[in-house]
């Protein structure tokens, strides 16, 4: 197998062994566990599957940045690739700090002043 198709294969695998782990830490209320889960599949999406782009990669880089004690779990880019957008795991309280600090970008470009948008999920039933 070559270099390109043995990290595609890496990435695919990745993506199926955290897709249920991210689940049951969800249900769990594991938000930091699921979090770093979202930064590890940016990673492979970026490195292995390389569709990424360098606009997502800031974003994700910000929410990093603020981290927990901003109230930032984690973050992955999301849709096909190549520009897009990007999902982020965020405490319910404080939303305001973690949204004025995404806008705080010395970087210019596209993600220099990312566009925030919040959608809260309903609670998750016990299973």
């Amino acid at each position: 197998m070559d270099e390109v198709a043995f990290r595609r294969a890496r990435h695919v695998i990745g993506e199926i062994e955290r897709t249920p782990r991210a689940a049951a830490e969800i249900r769990a209320s594991k938000w930091p566990a699921a979090g770093e889960l979202m930064y590890a599949s940016h990673r492979s999406l970026r490195d292995d599957y390389e569709v990424s782009c360098s606009e997502l990669d800031v974003v994700v880089d910000i929410a990093a940045g603020i981290g927990q004690k901003g109230g930032v779990y984690g973050c992955r880019m999301t849709g096909g690739g190549f520009g897009g957008c990007t999902v982020a795991l965020v405490q319910n309280q404080p939303w305001m700090p973690s949204r004025k600090k995404s806008g705080k970008n010395t970087r210019s470009g596209p993600a220099s002043r990312p566009r925030c948008s919040f959608r809260v999920p309903p609670p998750v039933p016990p299973s």
